[in-house]
């Protein structure tokens, strides 16, 4: 099979070779035909920057995002009384101890994998699993004013708790911002976007109510002398002077949420508020991916994706993703629907 590789980890740079099939080997594998994967930005650095999270046998394919067909593996019942079976079509976020979806199969855990809806596209998929998780997971269980069951339409408490929450979302034009926008504004929260202007008719499509554009004011300029623009919640997707120009946006008892790992998560010594702050890492959960694609079928959520390649166009791809250029996910298709 074709399979891209990353020769060194100190480096970016990628290959493509022909090799192997790989083998599934563990109780929870499933062999997976991969269809379609998408790239993150930065993934190409991150065995370098946090070694830790990395096995020192672990071969170097990128790809964090698979939407494919169950082809076999442990996990498998081709009686159908487990959860998958071969011709099972499947979405889902690779373990990054392990190698990723950048080949023609891969290997994943079944726990991490979630059932494709039907009519949903493979290349619409892969660009799910990373960024939805992302923003359902800082929304609705690492922030506790927030309740998911305000998604399903509930006219009850939820929503109404829901909707005296102003959420504020720091790059949300990018892979993950897009769904916090979506995911918040469809629980009833009132969204706040800091997008660059050029998107924002894209964030206010997917329901911001308000946006400030960072290109032209910053977030603590914009806040200040306003109290009715504080918010309750920060999500800050992008780090560095963004978030911490948005500190002064939070509220008294608010909460700052980044998922961006940098040295020091303090909140400015001079803005004398009460605030908890939080760094998060996304996990791999099949069961959420599963409830978060029964809402893309429905047409309540969508992914945003910003163009998708062929396999043999792979180096403008990474290209693209790597140089953080794209309006939503890059995706990269390796069996055409």
């Amino acid at each position: 099979m074709k399979s891209l590789h990353q020769p060194s980890h100190l480096s970016p740079t990628l290959t493509l070779r022909t090799v192997p099939l790989p083998q599934p080997t563990q109780p929870n594998d499933l062999l997976i035909q991969v269809h379609a994967f998408a790239p993150t930005l930065g993934e190409l650095s991150w065995a370098a920057a946090r070694p830790e999270f990395y096995l020192e046998d672990r071969e170097p394919v990128p790809g964090t995002d698979v939407a494919g067909v169950v082809v076999g593996g442990p996990a498998t019942d081709p009686q159908g009384s487990g959860r998958f079976k071969p011709g099972d079509r499947v979405f889902g976020l690779m373990d990054f101890t392990r190698p990723g979806a950048g080949r023609e199969y891969t290997v994943a855990a079944a726990p991490t994998m979630a059932r494709l809806p039907d009519g949903v596209a493979f290349a619409d998929a892969a660009a799910v699993p990373m960024g939805a998780l992302t923003a359902w997971q800082n929304l609705f269980v690492h922030y506790p004013g927030l309740r998911r069951e305000g998604l399903y339409g509930d006219e009850g408490r939820a929503r109404r708790e829901n909707a005296g929450r102003r959420i504020m979302v720091v790059g949300a034009g990018g892979g993950v911002g897009t769904w916090a926008v979506q995911l918040a504004a469809l629980a009833g929260a009132e969204v706040v976007a800091v997008a660059s202007g050029s998107k924002e008719e894209l964030v206010r499509s997917l329901g911001a109510r308000e946006v400030v554009d960072y290109t032209k004011t910053t977030v603590a300029e914009w806040v200040r002398g306003r109290p009715e623009r504080e918010v309750d919640l920060v999500l800050d997707c992008v780090g560095g002077p963004s978030r911490e120009h948005s500190w002064w946006a939070v509220k008294e008892g608010g909460m700052m949420i980044t998922i961006v790992l940098e040295p020091e998560l303090k909140q400015p010594q001079e803005l004398k508020r009460k605030i908890e702050a939080k760094w998060t890492l996304v996990e791999r959960d099949g069961t959420m991916l599963e409830e978060i694609g029964a809402l893309v079928a429905e047409g309540k959520v969508k992914a945003i994706v910003d163009k998708a390649y062929g396999f043999d166009q792979w180096e403008p791809a990474f290209e693209k993703v790597m140089g953080g250029r794209s309006a939503g996910r890059v995706v990269i298709k390796i069996v055409d629907e």
